[in-house]
């Protein structure tokens, strides 16, 4: 969960790049989910949204099993 991170401070570079990086994805989720394999009355997915989780300071938090 990304705990080795020696960076403790996040500039705001990195931030607007992160949240450019995120909208990316989510983008490209929904276009795949868009496309004719999906169209059913239910669809599933596994995604790996953990690495998302982050404490006030924007460091990785070990709560993906709390989750």
């Amino acid at each position: 969960m990304g705990l080795q991170f020696q960076q403790h401070d996040v500039t705001r570079a990195q931030t607007t790049l992160f949240e450019r990086r995120l909208h990316e994805q989510l983008a490209q989720i929904e276009n795949e989910l868009e496309k004719p394999c999906y169209n059913r009355s239910e669809v599933s997915f596994g995604a790996e949204l953990e690495m998302y989780l982050i404490d006030r300071h924007f460091m990785p938090a070990a709560l993906n099993e709390a989750v």
